[in-house]
């Protein structure tokens, strides 16, 4: 009985422990973020890699160039999470039309537009809280990344 017990124990503050830190994280999520625009990273596919083999030259043209549209693109840009576990996404102070709902699963930040048709990067927010990772899947041309600061 008391060996029950000291697992009823075990469990019931193993999940509260989970719960809290959950909590954590998602008071860390939670405000007005920034682009970055100087942690933009460009990869190419293995496609892009493959295209661009024999001109090296070429391909850091097209790193370049990506990663100037990106930065053109996301600069004014800012994501506000709400603690309601809304979000949404402005250009300066116009909103964007870009809004969802947030979770998060571990430091995985899990985004629902509701425009489904929207595409979503895969966000995951840093060890230390201070950042939210983006990636933005190209399947012709590879991933952008790019970070999010708190404003």
């Amino acid at each position: 009985m008391a060996l029950r017990l000291h697992l009823l124990f075990c469990v019931c503050f193993f999940s509260a422990t989970l719960s809290f830190a959950g909590l954590q994280l998602e008071s860390k999520v939670v405000g007005t973020w920034k682009y970055d625009t100087k942690s933009i990273r460009v990869e190419l596919s293995a496609e892009s890699k493959a295209k661009f083999k024999k001109e090296p030259k070429k391909a850091q043209a097209a790193i370049n160039q990506m990663k100037g549209q990106m930065a053109t693109l996301i600069a004014p840009m800012t994501v506000m999470f709400n603690k309601d576990s809304s979000f949404l996404v402005f250009r300066g102070t116009q909103m964007e039309g870009l809004k969802g709902r947030w979770s998060i699963k571990g430091r995985s930040i899990r985004v629902v537009m509701d425009n489904a048709a929207q595409k979503v990067p895969e966000l995951t927010l840093s060890s230390d809280g201070k950042r939210i990772q983006t990636a933005y899947r190209q399947a012709s041309f590879g991933v952008g990344r790019v970070d999010l600061v708190k404003k």
